[in-house]
């Protein structure tokens, strides 16, 4: 089974290829023929945004790496899967993960955040780790 991932890194990639450059290369052919800057303005707009997207995805590997390093590790049970149906990349879905672990005070059961699920994978053959601060209250 493949590691599960954010959607953040292939949307802000399919951002900038799919619209940030094409609007960007069609804004400078205008700028330079009729000083048009409305397509040039909307490329720069769309590759800020697939940068803050890519920069999003970056920062989560950065905290995940700490967290490997420095806090508790705990096997989770996964008990369903929420699909997101707004959010689709490709043939990939973006679905929140419903899942159960066992801490020393109890059984906890919450919600992950946004991960992308290959269309193959079912509830019965996802299972993960959960990173937790030592210090954490919650």
């Amino acid at each position: 089974m493949e590691v599960i991932e954010t959607p953040w890194n292939r949307l802000g990639k399919f951002i900038e290829l799919g619209f940030g450059i094409p609007f960007f290369i069609v804004g400078l052919f205008w700028f330079f023929q009729d000083r048009s800057v409305a397509f040039l303005y909307n490329g720069v707009l769309w590759i800020v945004v697939g940068l803050i997207l890519l920069l999003k995805a970056k920062i989560d590997k950065y905290k995940l790496k700490i967290l490997e390093k420095e806090g508790l590790c705990y096997e989770r049970f996964v008990t369903g899967v929420i699909p997101i149906n707004m959010i689709r990349i490709g043939n990939y879905l973006t679905a929140r993960i419903k899942y159960t672990y066992n801490s020393e005070l109890s059984e906890i059961n919450d919600i992950s955040g946004c991960y992308l699920l290959s269309p193959w994978d079912r509830v019965e053959n996802l299972s993960a780790r959960i990173y937790i601060k030592k210090k954490n209250n919650k």
